[in-house]
Protein backbone atom coordinates (compact mmCIF):
# COMPACT_ATOMS: atom_id res chain seq x y z
CA UNK A 1 0.00 0.00 0.00
CA UNK A 2 1.45 3.35 -1.04
CA UNK A 3 1.52 6.12 1.58
CA UNK A 4 2.63 9.71 1.93
CA UNK A 5 5.80 8.44 3.63
CA UNK A 6 6.70 6.66 0.37
CA UNK A 7 6.33 9.92 -1.52
CA UNK A 8 8.40 11.88 0.99
CA UNK A 9 11.14 9.23 0.87
CA UNK A 10 11.09 9.37 -2.91
CA UNK A 11 11.46 13.15 -2.93
CA UNK A 12 14.42 12.97 -0.61
CA UNK A 13 16.01 10.32 -2.83
CA UNK A 14 15.56 11.92 -6.26
CA UNK A 15 15.52 15.63 -5.44
CA UNK A 16 19.03 16.28 -6.77
CA UNK A 17 18.31 14.51 -10.06
CA UNK A 18 15.04 16.12 -11.19
CA UNK A 19 13.83 19.56 -12.08
CA UNK A 20 11.55 21.27 -9.64
CA UNK A 21 9.09 22.33 -12.30
CA UNK A 22 7.22 25.61 -11.78
CA UNK A 23 3.62 26.08 -10.75
CA UNK A 24 2.12 29.06 -12.57
CA UNK A 25 -1.17 30.85 -12.04
CA UNK A 26 -3.14 31.47 -15.21
CA UNK A 27 -5.88 34.00 -15.81
CA UNK A 28 -9.36 32.48 -15.67
CA UNK A 29 -12.57 34.47 -15.16
CA UNK A 30 -14.27 32.55 -12.36
CA UNK A 31 -11.86 29.95 -10.98
CA UNK A 32 -8.40 30.61 -9.51
CA UNK A 33 -6.32 28.28 -11.69
CA UNK A 34 -2.74 27.03 -11.56
CA UNK A 35 -0.80 24.86 -14.00
CA UNK A 36 1.95 22.54 -12.79
CA UNK A 37 4.44 22.67 -15.66
CA UNK A 38 5.71 19.11 -15.45
CA UNK A 39 6.16 19.05 -19.21
CA UNK A 40 9.48 20.77 -18.41
CA UNK A 41 10.78 17.70 -16.58
CA UNK A 42 13.82 15.83 -17.88
CA UNK A 43 12.73 13.62 -20.80
CA UNK A 44 9.72 15.92 -21.27
CA UNK A 45 7.48 13.93 -18.93
CA UNK A 46 6.71 13.29 -15.26
CA UNK A 47 7.79 9.66 -15.62
CA UNK A 48 11.43 10.57 -15.06
CA UNK A 49 10.57 10.95 -11.36
CA UNK A 50 9.21 7.46 -10.90
CA UNK A 51 11.91 5.81 -12.98
CA UNK A 52 14.64 7.51 -10.97
CA UNK A 53 13.05 6.52 -7.69
CA UNK A 54 12.70 2.89 -8.79
CA UNK A 55 16.31 2.62 -9.98
CA UNK A 56 17.84 4.49 -7.03
CA UNK A 57 15.79 2.56 -4.48
CA UNK A 58 16.94 -0.71 -6.02
CA UNK A 59 20.51 0.55 -5.83
CA UNK A 60 20.12 1.40 -2.13
CA UNK A 61 18.76 -2.09 -1.42
CA UNK A 62 21.64 -3.78 -3.22
CA UNK A 63 19.31 -5.18 -5.89
CA UNK A 64 20.90 -3.33 -8.81
CA UNK A 65 23.74 -5.14 -10.55
CA UNK A 66 25.81 -2.35 -12.12
CA UNK A 67 26.88 -4.68 -14.92
CA UNK A 68 23.34 -5.77 -15.81
CA UNK A 69 21.31 -2.68 -14.93
CA UNK A 70 17.59 -2.35 -15.58
CA UNK A 71 14.99 -3.48 -18.07
CA UNK A 72 11.69 -1.87 -19.08
CA UNK A 73 9.01 -2.32 -21.69
CA UNK A 74 7.77 0.80 -23.45
CA UNK A 75 8.05 2.54 -26.76
CA UNK A 76 7.06 5.84 -25.24
CA UNK A 77 7.50 8.00 -22.15
CA UNK A 78 8.30 5.18 -19.73
CA UNK A 79 11.03 3.94 -22.03
CA UNK A 80 12.54 7.42 -22.21
CA UNK A 81 12.30 7.84 -18.44
CA UNK A 82 14.00 4.55 -17.65
CA UNK A 83 16.74 5.13 -20.18
CA UNK A 84 17.34 8.52 -18.59
CA UNK A 85 17.30 7.12 -15.05
CA UNK A 86 19.82 4.42 -15.91
CA UNK A 87 22.09 6.98 -17.56
CA UNK A 88 21.84 9.23 -14.53
CA UNK A 89 22.75 6.41 -12.15
CA UNK A 90 25.39 5.01 -14.50
CA UNK A 91 24.05 1.52 -15.24
CA UNK A 92 22.96 -0.23 -18.46
CA UNK A 93 19.35 -0.11 -19.60
CA UNK A 94 17.55 -2.49 -21.92
CA UNK A 95 14.20 -1.30 -23.26
CA UNK A 96 11.86 -3.65 -25.09
CA UNK A 97 9.57 -1.94 -27.56
CA UNK A 98 6.96 -3.19 -30.01
CA UNK A 99 7.98 -3.01 -33.66
CA UNK A 100 5.29 -0.36 -34.08
CA UNK A 101 6.94 2.06 -31.60
CA UNK A 102 7.38 5.57 -33.05
CA UNK A 103 10.89 5.83 -34.55
CA UNK A 104 11.42 9.31 -33.10
CA UNK A 105 10.88 8.01 -29.54
CA UNK A 106 13.03 4.95 -30.15
CA UNK A 107 15.78 7.27 -31.36
CA UNK A 108 15.56 9.28 -28.14
CA UNK A 109 15.72 6.12 -26.02
CA UNK A 110 18.88 5.15 -27.90
CA UNK A 111 20.27 8.65 -27.40
CA UNK A 112 20.15 8.14 -23.64
CA UNK A 113 22.45 5.14 -24.08
CA UNK A 114 19.90 2.33 -23.70
CA UNK A 115 19.82 -0.84 -25.75
CA UNK A 116 16.53 -1.17 -27.63
CA UNK A 117 15.06 -4.56 -28.52
CA UNK A 118 12.06 -4.70 -30.84
CA UNK A 119 9.61 -7.51 -30.10
CA UNK A 120 6.16 -8.15 -31.59
CA UNK A 121 3.58 -5.65 -32.71
CA UNK A 122 1.86 -4.95 -29.38
CA UNK A 123 3.00 -3.68 -26.00
CA UNK A 124 1.97 -6.95 -24.32
CA UNK A 125 4.59 -8.84 -26.30
CA UNK A 126 7.32 -6.37 -25.39
CA UNK A 127 6.23 -6.54 -21.75
CA UNK A 128 6.45 -10.34 -21.66
CA UNK A 129 9.89 -10.24 -23.27
CA UNK A 130 11.08 -7.71 -20.67
CA UNK A 131 9.86 -9.87 -17.80
CA UNK A 132 11.65 -12.89 -19.28
CA UNK A 133 14.81 -10.84 -19.70
CA UNK A 134 14.69 -9.70 -16.07
CA UNK A 135 14.30 -13.27 -14.83
CA UNK A 136 17.12 -14.59 -16.98
CA UNK A 137 19.61 -11.74 -16.56
CA UNK A 138 18.95 -10.43 -13.07
CA UNK A 139 18.18 -6.94 -14.38
CA UNK A 140 15.89 -4.81 -12.23
CA UNK A 141 12.46 -4.68 -13.89
CA UNK A 142 10.96 -1.20 -14.00
CA UNK A 143 7.21 -1.15 -14.55
CA UNK A 144 5.68 1.76 -16.40
CA UNK A 145 3.30 2.57 -13.54
CA UNK A 146 2.32 -0.28 -11.19
CA UNK A 147 5.17 -0.33 -8.66
CA UNK A 148 5.26 1.51 -5.34
CA UNK A 149 8.56 3.22 -6.13
CA UNK A 150 7.35 4.35 -9.54
CA UNK A 151 4.08 5.78 -8.22
CA UNK A 152 5.76 7.40 -5.21
CA UNK A 153 8.32 9.08 -7.46
CA UNK A 154 5.56 10.46 -9.65
CA UNK A 155 3.76 11.78 -6.58
CA UNK A 156 6.66 14.04 -5.65
CA UNK A 157 5.37 16.66 -8.08
CA UNK A 158 2.23 17.30 -6.04
CA UNK A 159 4.19 18.22 -2.91
CA UNK A 160 5.95 20.86 -4.98
CA UNK A 161 2.59 22.10 -6.25
CA UNK A 162 1.07 22.47 -2.79
CA UNK A 163 4.27 23.99 -1.45
CA UNK A 164 4.08 26.61 -4.22
CA UNK A 165 0.38 27.34 -3.55
CA UNK A 166 -0.93 25.89 -0.27
CA UNK A 167 -4.47 27.16 -0.90
CA UNK A 168 -5.12 24.73 -3.78
CA UNK A 169 -8.29 22.75 -3.12
CA UNK A 170 -8.55 20.53 -6.20
CA UNK A 171 -5.92 18.77 -8.31
CA UNK A 172 -6.82 17.54 -11.80
CA UNK A 173 -4.73 14.68 -13.20
CA UNK A 174 -4.85 12.58 -16.36
CA UNK A 175 -4.96 8.81 -15.87
CA UNK A 176 -3.61 5.98 -18.00
CA UNK A 177 -2.27 3.09 -15.95
CA UNK A 178 -2.62 5.20 -12.82
CA UNK A 179 0.93 5.63 -11.53
CA UNK A 180 0.67 9.42 -11.40
CA UNK A 181 -2.81 9.27 -9.86
CA UNK A 182 -1.60 6.87 -7.15
CA UNK A 183 1.36 9.09 -6.31
CA UNK A 184 -0.74 12.26 -6.27
CA UNK A 185 -3.38 10.75 -3.99
CA UNK A 186 -0.75 9.38 -1.60
CA UNK A 187 1.25 12.61 -1.65
CA UNK A 188 -1.78 14.76 -0.93
CA UNK A 189 -3.01 12.39 1.77
CA UNK A 190 -6.39 14.11 1.84
CA UNK A 191 -5.13 17.71 1.72
CA UNK A 192 -7.02 18.37 -1.53
CA UNK A 193 -9.57 16.56 -3.65
CA UNK A 194 -8.46 14.84 -6.85
CA UNK A 195 -10.26 14.70 -10.19
CA UNK A 196 -9.10 11.82 -12.40
CA UNK A 197 -9.48 12.43 -16.14
CA UNK A 198 -9.45 9.74 -18.82
CA UNK A 199 -10.23 9.58 -22.52
CA UNK A 200 -13.58 8.01 -23.34
CA UNK A 201 -11.60 5.65 -25.57
CA UNK A 202 -9.41 4.36 -22.69
CA UNK A 203 -11.45 4.47 -19.45
CA UNK A 204 -9.39 2.12 -17.28
CA UNK A 205 -10.06 3.72 -13.88
CA UNK A 206 -13.65 4.60 -14.66
CA UNK A 207 -14.37 1.02 -15.72
CA UNK A 208 -12.61 -0.36 -12.63
CA UNK A 209 -14.59 1.86 -10.27
CA UNK A 210 -17.82 0.74 -11.90
CA UNK A 211 -16.85 -2.93 -11.79
CA UNK A 212 -15.38 -2.79 -8.28
CA UNK A 213 -12.06 -4.23 -9.51
CA UNK A 214 -9.54 -3.52 -12.29
CA UNK A 215 -10.81 -4.84 -15.62
CA UNK A 216 -9.46 -4.89 -19.16
CA UNK A 217 -10.79 -2.23 -21.54
CA UNK A 218 -10.28 -1.68 -25.23
CA UNK A 219 -7.98 1.22 -25.98
CA UNK A 220 -8.03 3.63 -28.89
CA UNK A 221 -8.18 7.35 -29.49
CA UNK A 222 -5.83 10.26 -29.93
CA UNK A 223 -4.19 9.96 -26.49
CA UNK A 224 -3.53 6.21 -26.65
CA UNK A 225 0.23 6.69 -27.05
CA UNK A 226 0.49 8.00 -23.47
CA UNK A 227 -2.84 7.03 -21.85
CA UNK A 228 -3.03 3.64 -23.52
CA UNK A 229 -2.99 1.14 -20.65
CA UNK A 230 -5.65 -1.53 -21.06
CA UNK A 231 -6.11 -1.97 -17.30
CA UNK A 232 -5.58 0.40 -14.41
CA UNK A 233 -2.84 -0.65 -11.99
CA UNK A 234 -3.75 -2.33 -8.73
CA UNK A 235 -1.86 0.29 -6.73
CA UNK A 236 -3.83 3.12 -8.32
CA UNK A 237 -7.15 1.33 -7.95
CA UNK A 238 -6.55 0.61 -4.27
CA UNK A 239 -5.48 4.15 -3.41
CA UNK A 240 -8.37 5.60 -5.43
CA UNK A 241 -10.79 3.50 -3.40
CA UNK A 242 -9.05 4.50 -0.18
CA UNK A 243 -9.09 8.27 -0.71
CA UNK A 244 -11.94 8.65 -3.18
CA UNK A 245 -11.67 10.38 -6.53
CA UNK A 246 -14.06 11.93 -9.00
CA UNK A 247 -13.61 10.12 -12.31
CA UNK A 248 -14.51 12.00 -15.51
CA UNK A 249 -14.18 11.15 -19.18
CA UNK A 250 -13.29 13.47 -22.07
CA UNK A 251 -13.61 12.66 -25.75
CA UNK A 252 -11.00 13.17 -28.45
CA UNK A 253 -12.46 16.46 -29.67
CA UNK A 254 -12.22 17.92 -26.17
CA UNK A 255 -8.60 16.76 -25.86
CA UNK A 256 -7.66 18.28 -29.22
CA UNK A 257 -9.37 21.54 -28.27
CA UNK A 258 -7.63 21.68 -24.88
CA UNK A 259 -4.24 20.98 -26.43
CA UNK A 260 -4.71 23.80 -28.91
CA UNK A 261 -5.88 26.15 -26.18
CA UNK A 262 -2.77 25.43 -24.11
CA UNK A 263 -0.65 26.34 -27.10
CA UNK A 264 -2.65 29.33 -28.32
CA UNK A 265 -2.96 30.98 -24.92
CA UNK A 266 0.15 29.93 -22.98
CA UNK A 267 2.55 28.56 -25.60
CA UNK A 268 2.55 25.20 -23.81
CA UNK A 269 3.32 22.28 -26.12
CA UNK A 270 1.45 19.41 -24.50
CA UNK A 271 1.05 15.87 -25.72
CA UNK A 272 -2.56 14.76 -26.06
CA UNK A 273 -2.48 12.64 -22.90
CA UNK A 274 -1.28 15.61 -20.84
CA UNK A 275 -3.87 17.90 -22.41
CA UNK A 276 -6.61 15.51 -21.27
CA UNK A 277 -6.36 16.93 -17.74
CA UNK A 278 -6.95 20.47 -18.99
CA UNK A 279 -9.77 19.20 -21.22
CA UNK A 280 -11.83 18.37 -18.15
CA UNK A 281 -12.00 22.09 -17.41
CA UNK A 282 -12.09 23.56 -20.90
CA UNK A 283 -14.90 21.22 -22.01
CA UNK A 284 -16.95 21.71 -18.84
CA UNK A 285 -16.91 18.02 -17.92
CA UNK A 286 -15.57 19.13 -14.56
CA UNK A 287 -17.12 22.43 -13.45
CA UNK A 288 -15.46 23.90 -10.35
CA UNK A 289 -17.51 25.94 -7.97
CA UNK A 290 -16.91 29.68 -8.17
CA UNK A 291 -13.60 30.60 -6.52
CA UNK A 292 -12.61 26.91 -6.17
CA UNK A 293 -8.81 26.90 -6.28
CA UNK A 294 -7.77 24.38 -8.92
CA UNK A 295 -4.42 23.02 -10.12
CA UNK A 296 -4.07 21.14 -13.41
CA UNK A 297 -1.08 18.85 -13.89
CA UNK A 298 0.28 19.18 -17.44
CA UNK A 299 2.48 16.15 -17.32
CA UNK A 300 4.21 15.73 -20.69
CA UNK A 301 5.37 17.41 -23.89
CA UNK A 302 6.62 14.54 -26.04
CA UNK A 303 4.71 15.42 -29.15
CA UNK A 304 5.22 16.86 -32.60
CA UNK A 305 4.60 20.63 -32.34
CA UNK A 306 3.71 20.77 -36.04
CA UNK A 307 0.47 18.92 -35.27
CA UNK A 308 -0.75 21.89 -33.25
CA UNK A 309 -1.47 23.63 -36.53
CA UNK A 310 -3.63 20.82 -37.88
CA UNK A 311 -5.67 19.35 -35.03
CA UNK A 312 -9.28 20.47 -34.47
CA UNK A 313 -11.40 23.03 -36.28
CA UNK A 314 -11.18 26.80 -36.23
CA UNK A 315 -14.32 28.03 -34.56
CA UNK A 316 -12.65 30.51 -32.22
CA UNK A 317 -14.21 28.89 -29.14
CA UNK A 318 -11.91 28.13 -26.26
CA UNK A 319 -14.07 26.01 -24.06
CA UNK A 320 -15.57 27.22 -20.79
CA UNK A 321 -12.67 29.12 -19.23
CA UNK A 322 -13.75 32.42 -20.75
CA UNK A 323 -10.68 32.93 -22.93
CA UNK A 324 -11.15 34.68 -26.28
CA UNK A 325 -9.17 33.18 -29.16
CA UNK A 326 -8.92 34.66 -32.67
CA UNK A 327 -10.75 32.55 -35.26
CA UNK A 328 -7.47 31.74 -37.03
CA UNK A 329 -6.15 30.17 -33.84
CA UNK A 330 -9.40 28.81 -32.44
CA UNK A 331 -10.03 25.48 -30.82
CA UNK A 332 -12.36 22.65 -31.68
CA UNK A 333 -15.86 23.63 -32.63
CA UNK A 334 -17.55 21.09 -30.46
CA UNK A 335 -16.88 23.08 -27.28
CA UNK A 336 -18.36 21.12 -24.40
CA UNK A 337 -17.98 17.38 -24.32
CA UNK A 338 -20.24 14.88 -22.68
CA UNK A 339 -18.68 13.12 -19.71
CA UNK A 340 -19.34 10.31 -17.28
CA UNK A 341 -18.82 10.98 -13.57
CA UNK A 342 -18.13 8.22 -11.07
CA UNK A 343 -17.52 8.93 -7.41
CA UNK A 344 -15.59 6.48 -5.24
CA UNK A 345 -15.00 6.46 -1.16
CA UNK A 346 8.01 12.94 -32.37
CA UNK A 347 9.61 16.03 -32.34
CA UNK A 348 9.85 17.02 -28.79
CA UNK A 349 9.20 20.13 -26.74
CA UNK A 350 12.07 22.56 -26.73
CA UNK A 351 12.42 22.37 -22.92
CA UNK A 352 13.16 18.65 -22.61
CA UNK A 353 16.53 17.31 -21.56
CA UNK A 354 18.83 16.61 -24.53
CA UNK A 355 20.32 13.16 -25.06
CA UNK A 356 22.20 12.06 -21.97
CA UNK A 357 24.88 9.40 -22.00
CA UNK A 358 25.69 7.35 -18.91
CA UNK A 359 28.82 9.40 -18.26
CA UNK A 360 27.27 12.87 -18.45
CA UNK A 361 25.41 15.33 -16.25
CA UNK A 362 25.66 13.52 -12.91
CA UNK A 363 24.58 15.61 -9.96
CA UNK A 364 22.93 18.44 -11.86
CA UNK A 365 21.15 20.88 -9.57
CA UNK A 366 17.38 20.97 -9.57
CA UNK A 367 15.27 23.91 -10.68
CA UNK A 368 13.50 26.26 -8.33
CA UNK A 369 10.43 28.40 -8.80
CA UNK A 370 10.02 31.48 -10.97
CA UNK A 371 8.38 34.57 -9.47
CA UNK A 372 8.10 36.91 -12.45
CA UNK A 373 4.66 38.01 -13.62
CA UNK A 374 4.68 37.03 -17.25
CA UNK A 375 2.57 37.29 -20.37
CA UNK A 376 1.64 34.37 -22.60
CA UNK A 377 4.60 34.51 -25.01
CA UNK A 378 7.39 35.23 -22.57
CA UNK A 379 5.96 32.66 -20.16
CA UNK A 380 7.79 30.05 -22.19
CA UNK A 381 11.12 31.83 -21.81
CA UNK A 382 10.89 31.98 -18.01
CA UNK A 383 9.45 28.51 -17.60
CA UNK A 384 12.08 26.84 -19.75
CA UNK A 385 14.97 28.07 -17.65
CA UNK A 386 15.91 25.29 -15.21
CA UNK A 387 17.76 27.84 -13.14
CA UNK A 388 14.84 30.19 -12.61
CA UNK A 389 14.24 30.80 -8.92
CA UNK A 390 11.80 32.57 -6.67
CA UNK A 391 9.57 32.51 -3.64
CA UNK A 392 6.26 31.74 -5.30
CA UNK A 393 4.44 30.63 -8.40
CA UNK A 394 4.43 32.70 -11.55
CA UNK A 395 1.39 34.28 -13.17
CA UNK A 396 0.53 33.82 -16.83
CA UNK A 397 -2.02 36.15 -18.38
CA UNK A 398 -3.48 35.21 -21.76
CA UNK A 399 -3.72 38.90 -22.62
CA UNK A 400 -0.19 39.74 -21.49
CA UNK A 401 2.30 41.48 -23.77
CA UNK A 402 4.57 39.57 -26.10
CA UNK A 403 8.21 39.40 -25.14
Amino acid sequence: MITRDDVLAAHSRIRAHIRRTPTVQVAAPSTPLWIKCEFMQYTGCFKARGALNRVMAAQELGELDPQVGIVAASGGNAGLANAYAAARVGVPATVFVPETAPPVKVARILAYGAEVRRVGTEYAEAYTAAIDFAEQSGAVFCHAYDQIEVAAGAGTLVDETIDDEPSIETVIVAVGGGGLLAGVLAGLDGRAQVVAVEPTAAPTLNAALRAGTPVDVSVSGIAADSLGASRVGKIAFDVARRFGVESVLVDDSAIISAREQLWNEYRIVAEHGAAAAYAALSSGVYAPSRDERVAVLISGANTAPATLATGGSRSGRAGNLGVSVPPSLGTNASGASGGIHVSSADQNHHCVEPGLSRSRNAGRKTATRPSTSIGSDNARNVACSPAASASGPAMISPSGPAA
